[in-house]
């Protein structure tokens, strides 16, 4: 929950005006407003361990990777137990976009009815592209980062191509 609020502080001002600092209560509105408006676009994870009711342990030490955090995060969190955005900060509360809102996001409006469902790498591969936005993503160090060989991961690049998901495009480096 601090991650969403460091994102939306670097975007302010608004070109509006109206919002130029998050203060608590439009903290607070946010949080609300994704809890309530948006139930079925947003899970939310405990670490692994927590209570969805006590703050999270202090702890001390080596940050800890992406893949190690998100191996952590296994407890769903029940919305009702985080009624305001202070409560979630102390748990340690993660916000994850529900499986329906990625593939949305990633133009996947039918995946779930589809008769040839997306595999995990093909889908890790179409997140990662997106996150690299027009930048793109080169296929060696998209194999390398999913442990894929790269002849194995030729594979995932073809599939995703002939759906018509991605473009590949020769670089030279």
């Amino acid at each position: 929950v601090s991650e969403l609020w460091r994102l939306l502080e670097a975007k302010l001002p608004l070109p509006s005006g109206h919002v130029t600092a998050l203060t608590d209560t439009v903290k607070q509105y946010i949080w609300v407003s994704l809890l309530q408006q948006r139930p079925l676009d947003i899970l939310l994870y405990l670490p692994s361990g927590t209570s969805p009711h006590e703050p999270r342990p202090a702890t001390k030490g080596k940050k800890k990777d992406s893949q190690q955090a998100q191996e952590e995060l296994q407890e769903t969190c029940p919305f009702e137990s985080v009624p305001h955005y202070k409560d979630a900060e102390e748990r340690g509360v993660r916000i994850k976009a529900s499986t329906l809102a990625r593939n949305n996001v990633l133009g996947l409006y039918d995946a779930h009815t589809s008769r040839f469902q997306l595999s995990g790498p093909q889908i890790m591969t179409l997140e990662t592209i997106a996150r690299a936005r027009h930048l793109g993503a080169l296929q060696s160090n998209l194999a390398s980062k999913m442990n894929i060989t790269n002849a194995n991961f030729f594979y995932v690049v073809k599939c995703l191509e002939e759906r018509g998901l991605i473009a590949r495009t020769p670089v030279l480096l």
